[in-house]
């Protein structure tokens, strides 16, 4: 019986071809969309996963409590951090500081400079980088002199990865051994490294991240397993005010496993992060393989209408209504699996352009449990929910008037009626929603990456300060500042589109250490940062070179003048790490970290013994030349070196690459899901014109016109959209709002938005609507009236 049912099936889908591949397409194009965004979404959530005992790794992370009351959450600490979590606290298993650096590697003649992690010996203790050669000792990275090396770079510097027992030049300055080939981090790892070197080695050169009260590198703890996660943020929580006083700064665990995807917190609480886009591709994956379960049933159902006869035929030959719905299940059951297998060869196909577009690595093994569990359950819900409908609507035809071809049937009136038009104002709203959502997705990737920000990066060119390039500094910069291509140059002591260091150690005459609570984003910097930044002055002035008691002077921004809660702070008198200085000047606010974090107090130090990089201001139109100047000049300055430069609005492209990406997602998919249920509204308006056929011969008969039947055809055809979008827009309205609400900066939309997608998704209906009504004005009425 199976067996004929198939025969049956296949010979009717062959005979239908124009059906079968709407069908087949609509669904396939459905669920492949669908199956690559749940393969995202299964790779971002499992992001960081590979490590071992992953529920027991946390960051430290710290709630600042500022003068106004609001409430700040970093994850940079105190170096002194880990020795106390080691020493004091039997729930801690290992403690360990990590940061990223970028480092010249030299092996001969060949100079490599990478990204790579400064870590304490436990680094590879508690992360998971498995060590293919060499092996791991209690006591590897415990100084300055051992480094480990990535597979790649390994490679790269030596052509091969038994290399233990190489020497390895860091920065022309010292040498490193190889202790052990790691593998390289997968790219759903927070680390990624080219190499590992010893963290001590760089706080002996940079003692004040020792001293309480400041704050730079990041502090990761492996507990006991036995250990409870709220009851060690209890006992730590004042862990800083027994060690440095105070009562404003505050520590807690988060753990690893949700940084990557709960990173944002508003006023101390965790208030969204990348999740925000995991949950809306979520949504939207979904609503896709609804919105292709509804499409497969309404051009089935239009279908219906052209079956009526054969339904009849089968009726009176003795087939009963079960043995019907059998056949049909079959042929949908056979279109859905045919759909099913041609998205998993369009999977295989696209997955190679899709992981570069995401700059992921994700690979597909169609035979791990749960992604067999994903696809049986996604085959079993789209067979059923697109085949069953349409099923019991073929199987109800009544004997008689479908031999006669009449469509007056169970399943065109009363209920049937109903749900089918339920199913496509439900498919159209969604699609509405999917319009206004991917307008806002768009508008506020473009605020995050374009917005105000108070900072110019157009032409920054930012150089690492390596060797004795800041013993030269002076005759560098004179040299540079010869081209007309170059406007200004400084040094800088951190990433100015990301400061993370921060310091308690600032105090000012009438501060009370036990009310002002404020913590100070710092950054080292020395004449021209401003000038170079194109950072606006707003109150007092710039350093100045001719002025000698600059040196040590302080500007600060907007935020810190409210932190210290003064009107004027010109010329106050303040000490930083004990020495004495003052306020110079007070800058606007610009974002120094990410945008998703409130502006923070910033306290800028002009001191250049303590600086990273160099920054440089290219003049308009000028690029070229000031490389080539760039280049020249660090070759005579820095010979040894590899010159090596990154444009300051490409590495803030880059902070927010995941945005971009999010960007191009919600766009494409939104699109796939509006083409989609364009289809949907084709399957139902071709069941409009099936029923009111006969009504539209009688109209030409009676001397009506091809547009006056387009007009009333379209008109009510169009009620329907029109119902899904005032459905649609307070739900839109509300939920797009909640979704923003997610960020600390946004922007607003507003009614007049959500107006236009209405318009636009009617028009799209129009269209849609027109295409089948002005085919069916033009059928010749004889064929319609001819069994009347």
């Amino acid at each position: 019986m199976l067996k004929t049912n198939f025969k049956i099936a296949f010979r009717n889908l062959l005979k239908k071809r124009e059906f079968t591949l709407i069908n087949v397409f609509g669904l396939m194009v459905g669920l492949t969309t669908s199956l690559l965004i749940f393969l995202w979404i299964n790779d971002e959530v499992n992001y960081d996963g590979f490590h071992q005992d992953s529920e027991l790794i946390h960051i430290v992370m710290t709630n600042n409590q500022h003068n106004n009351g609001e409430i700040s959450t970093g994850w940079n600490q105190n170096g002194q951090i880990k020795n106390v979590l080691d020493s004091d606290y039997p729930e801690v298993e290992k403690a360990l500081r990590v940061d990223e650096r970028v480092h010249q590697l030299t092996v001969g003649n060949i100079s490599i400079k990478e990204t790579g992690i400064m870590a304490d010996e436990e680094f590879f203790q508690v992360f998971n980088y498995p060590i293919i050669k060499g092996k791991l000792e209690e006591e590897s990275l415990a100084t300055g002199g051992d480094i480990f090396l990535t597979e790649s770079m390994a490679m790269r510097l030596f052509k091969r990865v038994d290399v233990i027992g190489e020497i390895v030049k860091i920065d022309n300055s010292r040498d490193a051994i190889v202790r052990a080939i790691v593998t390289d981090p997968p790219k759903n790892s927070r680390f990624e490294f080219g190499f590992a070197i010893s963290m001590e080695h760089w706080v002996k050169e940079n003692d004040w991240i020792m001293k309480w009260g400041n704050a730079g590198i990041g502090t990761y703890v492996k507990l006991a397993p036995n250990a409870d996660q709220n009851v060690v943020n209890n006992k730590i929580s004042d862990l800083i005010k027994k060690n440095n006083g105070g009562d404003g700064v505050s520590l807690f665990l988060k753990p690893f496993d949700d940084i990557y995807l709960k990173g944002d917190y508003e006023n101390g609480v965790q208030s969204g992060g990348r999740i925000e886009y995991v949950r809306l591709l979520g949504i939207i994956g979904v609503f896709i393989v609804f919105i292709a379960c509804i499409n497969f049933i309404n051009l089935s159902v239009a279908d219906a209408f052209k079956r009526v006869k054969e339904v009849g035929v089968r009726k009176v030959t003795g087939a009963s209504r079960l043995v019907l719905v059998k056949q049909f299940l079959t042929e949908s059951g056979l279109i859905v699996l045919i759909a099913f297998l041609l998205s998993i060869v369009s999977v295989e196909v696209l997955i190679g352009p899709f992981n570069d577009l995401t700059g992921k690595a994700i690979t597909l093994n169609w035979l791990d449990g749960n992604l067999l569990l994903i696809l049986a359950s996604l085959a079993v819900f789209t067979m059923l929910v697109s085949g069953i409908y349409p099923a019991l609507v073929l199987s109800g035809f009544k004997v008689v008037k479908a031999l006669k071809g009449k469509i007056d049937v169970k399943g065109t009136s009363g209920t049937g009626r109903t749900f089918r038009k339920g199913l496509v104002v439900f498919q159209f709203a969604i699609a509405g929603f999917l319009i206004f959502a991917t307008w806002v997705v768009n508008d506020q990737v473009d605020f995050i990456l374009n917005g105000k920000a108070n900072i110019d990066k157009e032409g920054v060119v930012k150089l690492y300060n390596h060797g004795d390039l800041l013993k030269r500094y002076d005759s560098f910069k004179a040299e540079l500042l010869k081209s007309p291509s170059i406007t200004s140059a400084t040094l800088v002591g951190g990433n100015p589109l990301n400061i993370g260091s921060a310091t308690g150690n600032f105090e000012w005459e009438g501060k009370d250490p036990l009310v002002d609570k404020t913590s100070f984003r710092l950054l080292f910097s020395e004449v021209d940062f401003v000038k170079t930044m194109n950072l606006e002055v707003v109150a007092g002035r710039d350093f100045s070179s001719e002025i000698e008691t600059d040196n040590l002077g302080v500007l600060v921004n907007e935020a810190t003048v409210r932190g210290m809660n003064v009107e004027n702070p010109i010329g106050m008198p303040v000490q930083f790490w004990g020495v004495d200085t003052k306020i110079i000047g007070v800058i606007k606010d610009f974002h120094i970290a990410s945008v998703y974090e409130e502006i923070q107090p910033l306290i800028i130090v002009n001191y250049a013994d303590n600086s990273d990089y160099v920054t440089i201001k290219i003049a308009p139109g000028q690029e070229k030349a000031a490389l080539k100047k760039l280049e020249d000049t660090y070759a005579d300055f820095m010979p040894g070196f590899v010159f090596e430069y990154e444009f300051l609005d490409a590495e803030h492209e880059q902070m927010y690459q995941s945005e971009l990406l999010i960007q191009q997602l919600a766009t494409i998919f939104g699109l796939i899901a509006i083409a989609i249920s364009c289809l949907g509204l084709f399957g139902l308006t071709s069941i409009n014109a099936q029923r009111s056929v006969k009504e539209i011969g009688i109209r030409k008969v009676l001397g009506a016109s091809i547009q006056s039947i387009l007009v009333n055809f379209t008109m009510k055809s169009l009620l329907l959209p029109l119902l899904a979008m005032i459905i649609m827009a307070p739900f839109a309205y509300y939920l797009m709002g909640q979704w923003l609400n997610g960020f600390v900066y946004h922007v607003n939309f507003s009614a007049l938005q959500i107006l236009v997608v209405m318009a636009m998704s009617l028009v799209i209906a129009w269209l849609t609507v027109v295409f089948i009504s002005y085919r069916a004005a033009r059928t010749n009425p004889i064929n319609s009236l001819r069994n009347e």
